[in-house]
């Protein structure tokens, strides 16, 4: 096969290939590995240091050109369908409607009214919630816990879901701890490396 086609040969069980083709970084990537092959032809783990930051680099930005393409509009409602801005203007939360709902950065989200779309794509970045679909307080121990759209609390202009078992709520440990600014401080550092 020649490495420096754009296109790849996948093969099914039966023999037979399908060419897809190749990404530009993907493309990238690929040259960057044999370029490093011809230089030391044991490959580029013989001398690491090297190659390891180009590697890393473009693997990254592989991934995330993949990751970016595969995102799409989900069928589920953001929040569980529960109104982003109720918990701002009402300190509830309430179940939206599919009869009101707005797109954002290819979720779905629902209200109660047309009013509330009007107030969230004046600011959708304060009423989306901050941390997505994690719960703060367990980014804050390293862990990436799913949110309960009922168990939240608006911290200024953040709306922050938290997760909740029986044996759990982490809305009470939250509260528990002397410095909130500390917490969402660690929490976003968390949040920044799991979306990496």
């Amino acid at each position: 096969m020649n490495m420096n086609t754009t296109t790849m040969q996948n093969r099914n069980p039966k023999g037979q290939g399908a060419r897809r083709k190749l990404s530009l970084t993907e493309q990238l990537l690929r040259k960057t590995l044999l370029a490093a092959k011809q230089v030391n032809p044991r490959g580029i783990l013989a001398r690491p240091g090297k190659y390891l930051a180009a590697t890393v680099v473009l693997f990254s930005l592989f991934t995330a050109t993949n990751y970016a393409s595969a995102a799409s509009v989900s069928d589920e409602p953001a929040i569980d369908g529960y109104s982003p801005v109720s918990y701002f203007t009402k300190n509830i939360a309430e179940l939206g409607s599919a009869d009101y709902q707005q797109e954002y950065k290819g979720k779905t989200y629902y209200f109660t009214s047309d009013e509330q779309i009007e107030i969230f794509l004046s600011q959708p970045e304060k009423y989306t919630p901050h941390f997505g679909a994690f719960c703060p307080y367990s980014l804050t121990l390293g862990r990436a816990q799913p949110i309960d759209p009922t168990n939240f609390k608006v911290v200024g202009d953040y709306l922050l879901l938290f997760h909740r078992t029986e044996e759990s709520n982490s809305l009470d440990r939250w509260n528990l701890e002397d410095d909130e600014a500390a917490l969402l401080e660690k929490a976003e550092q968390q949040y920044i490396l799991m979306r990496f």
